[in-house]
């Protein structure tokens, strides 16, 4: 079995995006604490551990202007969401903005502005090296190459940070693709790869723009991935990454916008009409399913409650005659990088006890110093020749 087989289904979580240097849900929180504590010191907020005040920045710190309009409600709202992430307990930050439903459009400006950082490079006037952060005389601000061959990226170890080299796995997801789009294969516009997402990043919709047709046939025999590639983000998306930002009003109105697309789950509030589609169809992927693979996704039974397929999950979306019961094995393969304990527990949750009425098996592999590429390399979504 391959994810270019039907009813074949690929789930992507936030370790996929670490590559690309987009920080995973508790360095999220971990960053999003710094910042905000770097904000409220430099607009005139006492720092809470010495009591010093420091010198007003106004309006050159973009973050304030991201999170509101006013910047005095701004500033007291930043205030609030610094203490409760300081040796906050939630272990994701979705987690977090369910228990703290008041600050959900602050707390998720704060990931936009997370993101921005992590996929752009900012420039000054004369000066043609990044700098490292959005001061406001920046000119410019220029989308990383996430579509180059190999990514370089930090990881964080206690004392000391690894950079990280590794080849770009959505060119090897890629070219899973076109194996299976050659004559007689099994993806076609009737038979499309079926990805179930839960990233706000849409980082593998830009890849693949970027790359699905570069070869010399490309334009005739690829053309556009949507027409072989369907892919779901079931927590809601940032929407498209321009190449360039001119501005430091662009910034803020992009990062706005970016926040107003994420939604995650159990969030307080109905989802609007697109996401609900976009769960019930994920669900009815996951009900039509004999073959799941997993990457970069933990299995928090939040999420695998969502799609139907958690032990004891009610019928998806309480829809069961839009999704009948299905027959026979159903399989679920995860890449489980750095062999953790606590993926395997939650992963195995899944397995036949309490899944009726389908049997499901749960299998993981790990070899040592194998990344999220060398996985795919060696065939575990499907054999690359």
């Amino acid at each position: 079995m391959a994810i270019t087989d039907s009813k074949t289904v690929l789930i992507l979580g936030a370790g996929v995006s670490a590559p690309f240097g987009l920080p995973t849900g508790e360095q999220l929180m971990t960053n999003i604490a710094e910042h905000v504590n770097q904000t409220v010191i430099r607009t005139g907020g006492a720092d809470r551990l010495t009591g010093h005040t420091f010198h007003s920045f106004g309006n050159d710190d973009v973050l304030l202007q991201v999170a509101n309009e006013s910047n005095a409600s701004a500033l007291s709202d930043l205030r609030l969401l610094r203490n409760l992430l300081t040796n906050q307990t939630s272990d994701s930050i979705d987690d977090f903005i369910v228990m703290n439903a008041e600050l959900a459009c602050i707390t998720k400006r704060c990931i936009a502005y997370e993101m921005f950082l992590s996929m752009y490079d900012v420039f000054e006037m004369n000066n043609p090296k990044p700098i490292s952060n959005l001061s406001s005389t920046a000119k410019t601000y220029e989308l990383k190459n996430l579509a180059q061959r190999t990514l370089e990226y930090a990881v964080n170890h206690p004392g000391f940070t690894e950079s990280v080299t590794e080849r770009n796995w959505i060119h090897r997801l890629i070219n899973l693709v076109r194996l299976g789009m050659r004559e007689d294969g099994p993806v076609t516009s009737e038979n499309k790869i079926q990805i179930i997402t839960f990233n706000y990043d849409t980082i593998l919709e830009h890849v693949l723009d970027k790359q699905f047709s570069n070869t010399l046939a490309g334009r005739q025999n690829f053309h556009n991935y949507r027409d072989f590639v369907d892919i779901k983000h079931v927590h809601g998306q940032i929407g498209e990454l321009p190449e360039n930002v001119t501005t430091q009003d662009e910034v803020i109105g992009l990062i706005r916008s970016w926040a107003d697309g994420i939604r995650v789950v159990r969030e307080p509030g109905n989802p609007t009409d697109d996401i609900t589609q976009t769960r019930q169809d994920a669900c009815k992927w996951i009900a039509d399913a004999n073959e799941i693979y997993a990457c970069g996704f933990a299995f928090a039974q939040a999420n695998t409650d969502l799609l139907g397929f958690g032990p004891g999950a009610p019928p998806p979306l309480e829809q069961e005659e839009a999704y009948p019961p299905q027959t026979g094995l159903q399989q679920v393969h995860y890449y489980n990088h750095g062999n953790n304990v606590g993926v395997r527990m939650a992963a195995e949750r899944l397995s036949s006890k309490g899944a009726a009425p389908r049997t499901r098996t749960v299998t993981d592999s790990f070899t040592e110093g194998q990344n999220l590429s060398d996985w795919i390399g060696a065939g575990n979504l499907g054999e690359l020749t």
